[in-house]
């Protein structure tokens, strides 16, 4: 049941996703001037539905404790500034100097040192994982390796018996003509 449901998500979500990045993208070419004339209060009125019902969405999937929840909605902030520091840079600064004189300074200060450590942690557990991975590669490359070698020595000990016995047999042979030479 569960696996049908998890399918069933995994089809849908590129799809909407798909169609929310394109009408997104298609808002966002309403503010051409040169094609459209508009008010701010209109632009207010399409940025904060836009953003609340991100949000609203965002909030849908959540789970976890509120602090899980909470360090889900400042990652996404936090991309979106990254994004507006790349693009308007402006806005940036200008964003980051409101916050600093308000305060927001010290949570972002702590929320990116956070970020860093829990960053710098899975990035070390992702390298050890990696390094338990090729370990665990290495090891059963091993064991198949000593499996063939245990076989190979098998096979020669089979035919280092045979080639023994024949060998003992020539002299064997060699003997009994020597005796009956004589």
């Amino acid at each position: 049941m569960s696996i049908r449901r998890s399918n069933r998500f995994k089809r849908l979500y590129p799809k909407r996703l798909e169609k929310a990045v394109w009408s997104i993208r298609s808002i966002g070419k309403l503010s051409n001037r040169t094609n459209y004339v508009y008010e701010d209060k209109e632009v207010d009125k399409i940025l904060s539905t836009l953003m609340f019902e991100l949000k609203a969405a965002i909030s849908k999937f959540g789970k976890g404790t509120v602090e899980d929840r909470f360090k889900r909605y400042l990652e996404i902030d936090f991309k979106q500034l990254n994004v507006i520091k790349q693009t308007d840079p402006e806005l940036y600064d200008y964003i980051i100097d409101k916050l600093e004189r308000n305060g927001g300074g010290n949570l972002l200060e702590h929320y990116l040192k956070e970020s860093l450590t829990d960053e710098k942690e899975s990035e070390d557990l992702n390298r050890i994982k990696g390094e338990l991975y090729r370990s665990s590669e290495t090891i059963r490359q091993l064991k198949n390796t000593m499996r063939r070698v245990e076989e190979t020595m098998n096979e020669m000990d089979g035919y280092m018996k045979k080639v023994g016995s024949t060998v003992l047999m020539d002299e064997q042979i060699r003997q009994l003509k020597k005796q009956y030479n004589k």
